[in-house]
């Protein structure tokens, strides 16, 4: 497997890059991890908010994307979150220490959408899931005006 800095696979920039690490991917699965400490984004009295793992899915499907672009010859490009399905989470927040593992899946992708079925697990045993319905436009600029 070849280490990708996820600065060079996703767009999202300083704080909001919330992922630590990717583990390991395939052809249609990442796996990518964040462990919890006071310089995680969200961290307030010892621990990050739950709804915060939707986002840690949605990172690691721009993760997978981005991998795949670059194994591609391209280059990562900024993805749009459509929607997400039955997110569930078996707690209220994760703590400091927290190591959180996400497991990305995509189950289909026509080139521009795709569906992607997500877990986060802490020390094996699964605490969230969803399904995330992702979108990448061919020409960004001409639909937002960024360049």
């Amino acid at each position: 497997m070849t280490d990708y800095p996820l600065d060079k696979i996703m767009k999202h920039k300083r704080t909001m890059l919330l992922l630590d690490r990717v583990v390991s991917h395939t052809d249609n699965i990442v796996v990518a991890e964040v462990t919890i400490s006071p310089a995680s984004t969200f961290f307030h009295d010892g621990h990050v908010p739950a709804w915060v793992g939707l986002e840690y899915a949605a990172q690691a499907v721009a993760a997978f994307s981005g991998i795949r672009a670059m194994e591609n010859n391209g280059e990562s490009k900024v993805g749009f979150l459509l929607s997400c399905r039955r997110y569930i989470c078996s707690r209220s927040a994760f703590k400091y220490g927290d190591v959180i593992t996400i497991h990305a899946q995509e189950e289909f992708n026509d080139g521009n959408m795709g569906g992607y079925t997500c877990s986060l697990s802490i020390g094996g045993e699964e605490v969230a899931s969803v399904t995330l319905s992702a979108y990448i436009p061919e020409k960004l600029n001409e639909m937002t005006g960024i360049q």
